[in-house]
């Protein structure tokens, strides 16, 4: 008997202003080329646009204190019915054809930034995932009250959880799991010539992978959650203004 996938949410795929570019420079190509390994993920929820089926929505509740990655929790929570089987990543579905334009982070300072507040919301996730999975099957179901629950009784009851998290001896490249090698199992996805090609993108992020976390834990250890970076950002002009003046 064939399963029937349960649609939980879509996103469209997010295209880099840069991407039509004849000419990239090498900071624009490994920029694009960290795009591709991403683009790997299976059932990737893309949190800069994206939708989800009214019933699940109206079943979260985000924590005040969990980072900018709240994408990376509604996409646990939906692959794994709440966290109570197994992760089916057919769940969450990219939309072909749908996308959007966006201006990507290419200055050294901004790219690490970046990756510093996704370091610090992948830390969050793994924090309340971990707390959830020790709860009765009953609680995961019903998530939000749960949660909205823990928050009327103690404001400050994740935040504890994630100071005893990143507290000593707590090492940097131990913050959630994979971090030393999610990079790689991104560039293993790739195939032929596009797996030797991408191989300087996913060194050089694994090197600001470890540089994000080193700096997300300091930010952690002094209460810092909501990391978000201020960057001087260029409008995108609408494909009719492109050319005009």
């Amino acid at each position: 008997m064939r399963k029937t996938r349960i649609l939980g949410g879509a996103s469209d795929w997010p295209c880099k202003a840069i991407a039509d570019r004849a000419r990239p420079s090498a900071r624009e190509r490994l920029s694009l080329a960290m795009s591709d390994m991403t683009g790997t993920i299976e059932g990737r929820l893309n949190g800069m646009l994206y939708c989800l089926h009214a019933g699940i929505a109206r079943n979260f509740y985000l924590p005040r204190d969990l980072g900018a990655t709240d994408d990376g929790f509604f996409k646990a929570a939906i692959c794994t019915d709440f966290f109570c089987a197994p992760s089916d990543p057919t769940r969450v579905v990219s939309v072909l054809g749908a996308t959007h334009l966006y201006e990507p982070y290419l200055s050294l300072r901004d790219v690490l930034n970046n990756q510093k507040r996704q370091m610090i919301g992948q830390t969050t996730v793994h924090v309340l995932v971990g707390y959830l999975m020790t709860l009765a099957e009953s609680d995961r179901a019903s998530l939000g009250a749960t949660l909205r629950g823990n928050e009327l009784r103690d404001p400050d009851w994740f935040k504890k959880l994630i100071d005893a998290h990143v507290a000593p001896p707590r090492r940097f490249w131990r913050l959630f799991p994979r971090i030393l090698g999610f990079r790689w199992q991104r560039l293993g996805r790739m195939r032929g010539i596009r797996r030797l090609n991408h191989f300087p993108a996913a060194a050089a992020g694994f090197a600001i992978t470890l540089v994000a976390c080193w700096q997300a834990l300091r930010l952690l250890r002094c209460g810092i959650t909501n990391f978000w970076p201020k960057t001087v950002r260029q409008a995108i002009l609408p494909a009719a203004d492109l050319g005009s003046g």
